[in-house]
């Protein structure tokens, strides 16, 4: 699915509510917030990124950087995601990019936390946690009205 990159903008300007809705309810509960960065990027950048940091070919969801050298203390960090890989997903997996969008910054702060997801057994932990933090986002707010338009 391609998504118009230059309305991403436009979009994101309806969206944004919803996530700083989302963080801030996730910092209030559960962590102890310096700085966090939320960026949304075009698939060419994303790949940029991901090889150059991870090694990895092509564009991907989210890719965050901890800034922190202790967790326990302050979180400070850069979640980095690609909307096209988003809608992409979203098709992929039955849901919308928006919840999709959601889930990628619940991931990203969840490994600001500490969470890991390069062993099988801390994945489904760490997925645990993040399907628990996508429903209760779907449960306080209509994922599916974030960047639209009403009466569109």
């Amino acid at each position: 699915m391609y998504f118009p990159l230059e309305l991403l903008d436009y979009y994101i300007g309806y969206f944004q509510l919803y996530v700083f809705q989302l963080v801030y309810v996730f910092v209030l509960i559960n962590l102890n917030v310096s700085d966090i960065s939320i960026q949304f990027l075009s698939p060419g950048r994303m790949a940029s990124i991901n090889q150059e940091y991870l090694g990895h070919e092509g564009p991907t969801d989210v890719i965050t950087f901890d800034l922190c050298d202790d967790p326990a203390l302050r979180m400070t960090g850069e979640i980095l995601i690609c909307p096209e890989v988003a809608a992409s997903q979203s098709e992929e997996f039955g849901t919308t990019w928006q919840e999709e969008t959601v889930r990628y910054v619940i991931h990203g702060l969840l490994h600001l936390k500490g969470f890991d997801d390069l062993e099988p057994e801390k994945r489904r932990i760490m997925k645990q946690h993040e399907n628990r933090w996508v429903e209760k986002a779907k449960a306080g707010f209509d994922l599916s009205e974030a960047g639209t338009v009403s009466g569109s």
